[in-house]
C-alpha cells in the first residue's frame, strides 16, 4: 500500500467513525460547508484557484499532523479551515474549492509521511518517531504537483494549469548527494539489523528487554551471559541490540562484526565516496534520459559548468549556440542545478571550477583516489543532514567515562540501577539523546515521589521495589491476552503430532498451495500468526509486540505507558505506607 492510499484509507476511517456516531440523528455532512451548490457544478472534483495564504495554512496544518500527532488527527482543524475558506466564496464555487484544498491537504500529508519514512523505514501512521528529522524537511517542498496552487482565488482569471501525470513522470531530475547518502547509509543499517535479527526478535519475547540485553552483554553472574564471545563483540552487541529496541535510529556503520564477510567496515569518509560515484552515475543517466526525450541530437562531448550565483548549468564547448541554449533549457529543470552545483563541490579536485566533461553519455569518472580534506567533509556533512548526524566517525563501544557522568544526574534515584546507568552510557555513545531525555523525565517522576515519601520509605526501596514489580505488570498482562487470543489455534495445532502439528502450522501461513492456507490474511499477520502458534507449541517466548492479539487489549503496551502504571502503584503504596503510619 502507498503512502497516499494510506492517506486515504485514514481519512475514510475517520469518516466511517464519524457517521457511526451519527447513527439515528439527521444527517449532516461532517465535511460539508454551508450554503455549498451543486448547480451547474459539472465534475467538482477539479483544482481551481485558491487563496495563497490558505495553501499554506493547510499545509502548516499537515505538517503539525506530523510533527505532533505522527500523522494522526482527528481532522476537526482542516476541515474547519477549509470549511472557513469556502464559506467566503461563492456557493457554486465552494464545492471544488473544497475538494481542491483537500487534495492539497492530502498531497501534503503524503509527502511528510514518505519523507519520515525513508527517514525512519519501520514507520508507519500513527507510530511515534524522532520528530527531529522533519528538521531537514522543507516544508510544502518537492515537486508535488498541487504545489503551484499558491494564487488568489479573486485575482484569477483562468483556471491554474498544471502538468498532466504523464508530464510529472516524465521530468527526469538529477540525484543529490544528501539522497544518495542516504540510501547507501540506510543499506549499512539494514546489513546491522539483519546481523541482529535473530537476537533482536528473542529480546522481544522478554518482559524487559533491555534488562535481558544487559544480562547477555553486562552481567557475568546471569545464566544468559554470552561467555562465548569475545568482549568486543559483547560490547558492540550491547549498544546495538539497545538501539534496535528504540527503533534503530543510531546503528554504528563501523561495526566489524555486522560487515565481517564483506572486509573492513565502512566509515563515514567511505559512504561519502560511494554516495559521490551513485549520484555521478545517476546524473549522468538522467542527462541521457533528458537529451533522449527532448529528442535533441547533442554533440558526442561537451562540458558542464554551473553558475555558482544562480545554480544554472551552462553547455561548453557545442558550437552550435542554438543548440547549446536548446540543451541548457532542457537541463536547467526544477533543483537539477542546485545538485549538480552540489556534486561538483564534493568532486572537483583541489577546489578547482565547478565542471565537468560529458563524452560518449557519461559524466567523466569521479577521482576516487583523492583524499577529502577537512574542508570537504564539512561540506559533506552539511549536505548529507540528518543522515550524518546519525554516524559518529569517534564512536567507541568500550568507553565508560561517562558512567559516573550519567549517575550524578541524580544520585538518590532509586532508578540508578548499574542496568540503567550502563544503558544510558550505551545511549550516551551512540548519540541518542531522546533515551536519554526520556530516563531523565523518569528518574525525575521517581525523585519527587521518593522526596515526598522519605518519612515512610526513608531509602526509597520500597519506592523501588513496587515500580520493578508494577512495571513488569502490563507485559505480563500482555502475555496473558496473547496466550488467550492463540488458544484454539494452539489446541487445533497440539492435538497433532509434534512434527505434524509445526507442519500444519506452516501449511496454514508459509504454504500458498495449501488445502488450508490463510489467504485471507495479509501477510503481515501470517507471518505474526506463524510465530506465535510456533512459540506456543515448541514452548518458547512468544513476543510481545503482536498488535492482532493485543488489539481488544488496547494495543502493544510502550514503556511509557508502562512507566506511568508503575508510578501510579509507587503512589498508591506511598498513600497506603502514610495512612498505616497514621
Amino acid at each position: 500500500m502507498t503512502i497516499t492510499e494510506l492517506v486515504n484509507r485514514q481519512q475514510q476511517q475517520r469518516i466511517g467513525e464519524l457517521a457511526r456516531k451519527q447513527r439515528g440523528k439527521p444527517h449532516v455532512n461532517p465535511y460539508g460547508t454551508p450554503g455549498m451548490s451543486l448547480n451547474d457544478a459539472g465534475d467538482y472534483r477539479k483544482m481551481v484557484p485558491v487563496d495563497e495564504g490558505v495553501v499554506r495554512q493547510v499545509k502548516q496544518i499537515a505538517f503539525d499532523h506530523m510533527k505532533n500527532g505522527f500523522g494522526v488527527s482527528d481532522g476537526e482543524d482542516i476541515s474547519k479551515v477549509i470549511r472557513d475558506y469556502a464559506c467566503s466564496l461563492a456557493p457554486e464555487q465552494r464545492i471544488s474549492a473544497s475538494w481542491t484544498l483537500n487534495e492539497i491537504f492530502h498531497s501534503e500529508a503524503a509527502r511528510l509521511g514518505e519523507y519520515v519514512h525513508q527517514q525512519d523505514p519501520g514507520w508507519d501512521w500513527g507510530k511515534p518517531f524522532d520528530t527531529s528529522i522533519l528538521d531537514g524537511c522543507r516544508q510544502g517542498g518537492g515537486s508535488m504537483r498541487f504545489d503551484t496552487v499558491s494564487i488568489r482565488a479573486e485575482d484569477a482569471a483562468a483556471p491554474v494549469e498544471f502538468p498532466s501525470e504523464e508530464q510529472a513522470g516524465n521530468m527526469t531530475a538529477f540525484t543529490s548527494f544528501a539522497e544518495e547518502f542516504r540510501k547507501i547509509t540506510q543499506d549499512y543499517s539494514n546489513t546491522i539489523r539483519e546481523h541482529y535479527a535473530k537476537e533482536h526478535d528473542e529480546n522481544l519475547t522478554y518482559d524487559d528487554p533491555a534488562a535481558h540485553i544487559w544480562d547477555k552483554y553486562k552481567n557475568p553472574d546471569s545464566p544468559d551471559f554470552r561467555s562465548d564471545l569475545s568482549e568486543d563483540e559483547r560490547a558492540w552487541a550491547y549498544d546495538q541490540e539497545l538501539d534496535l529496541l528504540n527503533g534503530g535510529r543510531h546503528l554504528q556503520m563501523g561495526n566489524p562484526y555486522a560487515f565481517g564477510s564483506a572486509g573492513n567496515a565502512p566509515t563515514l569518509t567511505s559512504a561519502a565516496m560511494q554516495a559521490n560515484q551513485a549520484c555521478r552515475e545517476q546524473i549522468s543517466q538522467s542527462i541521457q534520459d533528458i537529451f533522449a526525450g527532448s529528442g535533441m541530437d547533442v554533440p558526442d562531448s561537451f562540458r558542464l559548468t554551473v553558475d555558482q550565483t544562480d545554480c544554472s548549468i551552462h553547455v561548453v564547448g557545442v558550437e552550435d549556440e542554438e543548440l547549446a541554449q536548446a540543451m541548457e533549457r532542457a537541463l536547467n529543470q526544477g533543483d537539477n542545478g542546485k545538485n549538480l552545483y552540489n556534486h561538483l563541490k564534493l568532486t572537483a579536485p583541489n577546489g578547482g571550477d565547478l565542471s565537468v566533461d560529458y563524452a560518449d553519455g557519461h559524466l567523466a569518472d569521479v577521482d576516487t583516489q583523492r583524499e577529502m580534506d577537512d574542508k570537504t567533509l564539512a561540506e559533506v556533512k552539511r549536505q548529507a543532514g540528518p543522515a550524518w548526524a546519525r554516524y559518529s566517525s569517534t564512536y567507541n563501544p568500550h568507553q565508560e567515562a561517562m558512567n559516573e557522568k550519567v549517575l550524578n544526574l541524580d544520585p538518590d534515584s532509586p532508578l540508578n540501577t548499574r542496568e540503567r546507568m550502563d544503558r544510558m552510557s550505551a545511549a550516551v555513545r551512540v548519540g541518542a539523546p531522546e533515551v536519554i531525555a526520556e530516563f531523565r523525565a523518569r528518574q525525575n517522576d521517581m525523585s519527587l515521589v521518593v522526596n515526598q515519601n522519605r518519612e515512610v520509605d526513608p531509602d526509597g526501596s520500597i519506592a523501588l521495589k513496587t515500580y520493578v514489580r508494577a512495571y513488569a505488570q502490563p507485559a505480563a498482562e500482555a502475555r496473558k491476552a496473547i496466550k488467550a487470543y492463540y488458544a484454539d489455534a494452539h489446541a487445533e495445532n497440539s492435538s497433532y503430532p509434534f512434527v505434524q502439528g509445526l507442519e500444519h502450522i506452516a501449511q496454514k501461513y508459509k504454504r500458498p498451495d495449501s488445502a488450508v492456507f490463510r489467504a485471507d490474511l495479509p501477510k503481515e499477520q501470517r507471518d505474526m500468526y506463524y510465530r506465535q502458534e510456533r512459540a506456543l507449541l515448541t514452548g518458547a517466548r512468544v513476543t510481545l509486540l503482536d498488535p492482532y492479539a493485543l488489539a481488544s487489549a488496547g494495543g502493544i503496551q510502550t514503556a511509557q505507558a508502562s512507566h506511568e502504571y508503575a508510578m501510579q502503584a509507587v503512589q498508591a503504596k506511598m498513600a497506603e505506607l502514610r495512612m498505616n503510619l497514621g
